[in-house]
Protein backbone atom coordinates (compact mmCIF):
# COMPACT_ATOMS: atom_id res chain seq x y z
CA UNK A 1 0.00 0.00 0.00
CA UNK A 2 1.68 3.35 -1.19
CA UNK A 3 1.31 6.44 0.65
CA UNK A 4 2.05 9.88 -0.35
CA UNK A 5 3.62 10.88 2.87
CA UNK A 6 4.39 10.22 5.81
CA UNK A 7 1.44 9.02 7.20
CA UNK A 8 -0.24 5.89 6.21
CA UNK A 9 -3.78 6.35 8.09
CA UNK A 10 -5.93 8.99 9.55
CA UNK A 11 -9.31 8.88 11.13
CA UNK A 12 -10.78 12.14 13.29
CA UNK A 13 -13.64 12.62 15.59
CA UNK A 14 -15.25 15.73 15.25
CA UNK A 15 -15.99 17.85 17.94
CA UNK A 16 -18.79 20.68 18.87
CA UNK A 17 -15.97 22.90 21.00
CA UNK A 18 -12.02 22.28 21.33
CA UNK A 19 -10.67 19.37 23.42
CA UNK A 20 -7.82 19.52 25.83
CA UNK A 21 -4.90 17.30 25.84
CA UNK A 22 -5.89 15.95 29.38
CA UNK A 23 -9.43 15.58 28.12
CA UNK A 24 -7.92 13.32 25.40
CA UNK A 25 -5.57 11.31 27.74
CA UNK A 26 -8.44 10.35 29.90
CA UNK A 27 -10.54 8.90 26.98
CA UNK A 28 -7.42 6.50 26.56
CA UNK A 29 -6.85 5.66 29.99
CA UNK A 30 -6.90 2.21 28.92
CA UNK A 31 -3.83 2.76 26.22
CA UNK A 32 -0.33 3.23 27.30
CA UNK A 33 0.74 6.59 26.46
CA UNK A 34 3.80 7.59 25.54
CA UNK A 35 5.16 11.46 24.73
CA UNK A 36 3.26 14.02 24.76
CA UNK A 37 4.13 16.84 22.27
CA UNK A 38 3.07 20.62 22.51
CA UNK A 39 1.67 22.45 19.14
CA UNK A 40 3.55 23.18 16.03
CA UNK A 41 3.89 26.39 15.11
CA UNK A 42 1.57 25.55 12.64
CA UNK A 43 -1.67 23.55 13.19
CA UNK A 44 -2.25 21.65 10.01
CA UNK A 45 1.37 19.90 10.76
CA UNK A 46 0.82 19.11 14.21
CA UNK A 47 -1.76 20.31 17.27
CA UNK A 48 -1.35 19.39 21.12
CA UNK A 49 -1.12 15.68 20.63
CA UNK A 50 -0.10 12.21 22.75
CA UNK A 51 1.99 9.25 21.03
CA UNK A 52 0.52 5.43 21.29
CA UNK A 53 3.06 2.79 21.08
CA UNK A 54 2.15 0.59 17.72
CA UNK A 55 3.75 -1.82 16.18
CA UNK A 56 7.07 -0.63 17.96
CA UNK A 57 9.44 -3.39 16.01
CA UNK A 58 9.34 -1.74 13.31
CA UNK A 59 8.81 2.17 14.92
CA UNK A 60 5.15 2.33 14.73
CA UNK A 61 3.30 4.44 16.72
CA UNK A 62 -0.04 5.60 16.63
CA UNK A 63 -0.31 10.38 16.93
CA UNK A 64 -3.74 11.84 18.52
CA UNK A 65 -3.64 15.76 17.87
CA UNK A 66 -6.37 17.92 19.19
CA UNK A 67 -7.18 21.23 16.67
CA UNK A 68 -8.96 23.97 18.16
CA UNK A 69 -11.12 24.43 14.28
CA UNK A 70 -12.88 22.95 11.66
CA UNK A 71 -11.78 20.14 9.30
CA UNK A 72 -9.95 22.47 6.26
CA UNK A 73 -12.52 20.60 3.89
CA UNK A 74 -10.96 22.06 0.61
CA UNK A 75 -7.36 21.51 1.59
CA UNK A 76 -6.49 24.67 1.42
CA UNK A 77 -4.16 26.20 -2.04
CA UNK A 78 -0.98 26.62 -3.31
CA UNK A 79 -1.38 30.82 -3.83
CA UNK A 80 -4.18 31.59 -1.00
CA UNK A 81 -3.17 29.18 1.42
CA UNK A 82 -0.05 26.91 1.28
CA UNK A 83 0.15 25.89 4.87
CA UNK A 84 -2.58 23.79 4.48
CA UNK A 85 -2.28 22.57 0.84
CA UNK A 86 1.51 21.66 1.87
CA UNK A 87 0.17 19.59 4.91
CA UNK A 88 -2.35 17.69 2.92
CA UNK A 89 0.28 17.27 -0.11
CA UNK A 90 2.39 15.21 2.76
CA UNK A 91 -0.49 13.05 3.89
CA UNK A 92 -1.39 15.00 7.52
CA UNK A 93 -5.06 14.76 6.73
CA UNK A 94 -4.39 11.40 5.79
CA UNK A 95 -2.60 9.77 2.79
CA UNK A 96 -5.62 9.76 0.09
CA UNK A 97 -7.70 12.30 1.35
CA UNK A 98 -8.97 14.32 -1.45
CA UNK A 99 -10.87 17.73 -1.05
CA UNK A 100 -14.24 18.05 -0.35
CA UNK A 101 -14.24 14.40 1.38
CA UNK A 102 -16.34 15.66 4.57
CA UNK A 103 -19.07 17.49 2.49
CA UNK A 104 -19.16 13.95 0.15
CA UNK A 105 -19.38 11.97 3.26
CA UNK A 106 -21.82 13.36 4.86
CA UNK A 107 -23.86 13.62 1.53
CA UNK A 108 -23.89 10.25 0.99
CA UNK A 109 -23.84 9.23 4.97
CA UNK A 110 -26.79 6.33 4.06
CA UNK A 111 -27.56 4.82 7.04
CA UNK A 112 -27.18 7.39 9.64
CA UNK A 113 -29.60 10.52 8.59
CA UNK A 114 -28.35 13.22 11.37
CA UNK A 115 -24.68 12.67 9.57
CA UNK A 116 -26.36 15.00 6.81
CA UNK A 117 -26.68 17.57 8.54
CA UNK A 118 -24.62 16.91 11.74
CA UNK A 119 -20.89 17.96 10.87
CA UNK A 120 -21.94 21.55 10.03
CA UNK A 121 -22.12 22.01 14.12
CA UNK A 122 -18.35 20.77 14.28
CA UNK A 123 -16.04 23.55 15.28
CA UNK A 124 -12.84 21.32 15.93
CA UNK A 125 -11.45 17.92 15.53
CA UNK A 126 -8.97 15.17 16.60
CA UNK A 127 -7.31 13.06 14.16
CA UNK A 128 -5.54 9.80 14.75
CA UNK A 129 -2.56 9.16 12.51
CA UNK A 130 0.05 6.11 11.82
CA UNK A 131 3.23 6.08 10.58
CA UNK A 132 6.58 4.58 10.92
CA UNK A 133 9.47 7.41 10.38
CA UNK A 134 8.07 10.10 12.14
CA UNK A 135 10.69 9.06 15.26
CA UNK A 136 13.29 7.53 12.79
CA UNK A 137 16.84 8.13 12.80
CA UNK A 138 17.65 6.40 9.34
CA UNK A 139 16.69 9.39 6.80
CA UNK A 140 17.13 6.07 4.23
CA UNK A 141 14.47 4.30 6.04
CA UNK A 142 10.88 3.34 4.27
CA UNK A 143 7.99 4.90 4.92
CA UNK A 144 6.07 1.37 4.99
CA UNK A 145 7.65 -1.53 6.73
CA UNK A 146 8.15 -4.64 4.39
CA UNK A 147 5.70 -6.65 6.65
CA UNK A 148 3.11 -3.43 6.59
CA UNK A 149 -0.23 -5.08 8.08
CA UNK A 150 -3.31 -2.61 6.83
CA UNK A 151 -6.01 -4.38 8.84
CA UNK A 152 -4.01 -4.63 11.87
CA UNK A 153 -3.66 -0.76 11.61
CA UNK A 154 -6.91 -0.06 10.92
CA UNK A 155 -8.03 -1.76 13.66
CA UNK A 156 -6.32 -0.07 15.81
CA UNK A 157 -7.17 3.37 15.07
CA UNK A 158 -10.81 2.74 14.74
CA UNK A 159 -10.47 1.59 18.42
CA UNK A 160 -8.80 4.33 19.40
CA UNK A 161 -11.71 6.56 17.30
CA UNK A 162 -14.23 5.03 19.55
CA UNK A 163 -12.27 5.38 22.77
CA UNK A 164 -12.21 9.58 21.64
CA UNK A 165 -16.12 9.52 20.58
CA UNK A 166 -16.35 9.54 24.98
CA UNK A 167 -14.41 12.68 25.20
CA UNK A 168 -17.28 15.86 25.68
CA UNK A 169 -18.83 17.48 22.37
CA UNK A 170 -18.07 14.49 20.37
CA UNK A 171 -20.20 14.53 17.29
CA UNK A 172 -19.09 11.53 15.30
CA UNK A 173 -16.66 9.39 13.81
CA UNK A 174 -14.91 10.56 10.27
CA UNK A 175 -12.36 8.68 8.50
CA UNK A 176 -11.32 11.25 5.47
CA UNK A 177 -9.81 8.51 3.44
CA UNK A 178 -13.18 6.44 3.15
CA UNK A 179 -15.08 9.32 3.07
CA UNK A 180 -17.54 7.48 5.61
CA UNK A 181 -19.36 9.41 8.71
CA UNK A 182 -20.68 7.51 11.77
CA UNK A 183 -22.19 7.88 14.80
CA UNK A 184 -21.21 6.01 17.71
CA UNK A 185 -23.83 3.67 17.89
CA UNK A 186 -23.60 2.75 14.71
CA UNK A 187 -19.26 2.23 15.38
CA UNK A 188 -20.40 0.68 18.20
CA UNK A 189 -22.92 -1.70 16.41
CA UNK A 190 -20.09 -2.26 13.74
CA UNK A 191 -17.21 -3.07 16.24
CA UNK A 192 -20.23 -5.77 18.14
CA UNK A 193 -20.54 -7.25 14.71
CA UNK A 194 -16.79 -7.56 13.88
CA UNK A 195 -16.31 -9.27 17.76
CA UNK A 196 -19.36 -12.01 17.12
CA UNK A 197 -18.99 -12.90 13.65
CA UNK A 198 -15.93 -11.78 12.72
CA UNK A 199 -16.76 -9.35 9.84
CA UNK A 200 -14.86 -6.82 9.06
CA UNK A 201 -16.16 -3.01 9.76
CA UNK A 202 -15.84 -2.00 6.08
CA UNK A 203 -18.62 0.62 6.67
CA UNK A 204 -16.15 2.28 9.02
CA UNK A 205 -13.54 2.38 6.29
CA UNK A 206 -15.03 2.87 2.92
CA UNK A 207 -18.16 4.61 1.70
CA UNK A 208 -20.66 2.97 -1.19
CA UNK A 209 -21.31 5.18 -4.17
CA UNK A 210 -24.65 5.46 -5.85
CA UNK A 211 -25.26 3.37 -8.85
CA UNK A 212 -25.69 5.04 -12.09
CA UNK A 213 -29.45 5.79 -12.99
CA UNK A 214 -30.50 8.52 -10.78
CA UNK A 215 -32.81 7.84 -8.06
CA UNK A 216 -33.18 4.43 -8.64
CA UNK A 217 -29.72 4.21 -7.98
CA UNK A 218 -29.88 6.33 -4.84
CA UNK A 219 -32.42 4.20 -3.52
CA UNK A 220 -30.79 0.90 -4.21
CA UNK A 221 -27.65 1.74 -2.21
CA UNK A 222 -30.16 2.68 0.56
CA UNK A 223 -31.21 -0.02 0.40
CA UNK A 224 -28.20 -1.90 0.96
CA UNK A 225 -27.63 0.21 3.96
CA UNK A 226 -30.74 -0.27 5.88
CA UNK A 227 -29.76 -4.21 5.38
Amino acid sequence: MPSKGLYTQTVCVLLTHPASIHTVEEALREFKIGERQSASDQWAFRGESITLPFRVEVNGHVTVDTIARAWPDSMGDPSRDPTTFGAWAMSNFGPHTQPGALARASEQCWGWEEGKEMPRQHQAFLRIRTSYVLEMADEEAPLIPEDYDALRELDFITIVARALLDVPGALCYFNPNGETLLCTADLDALLRRQLLSKTLPLEAWTNIRPLAGGARGRSFVEGLARR
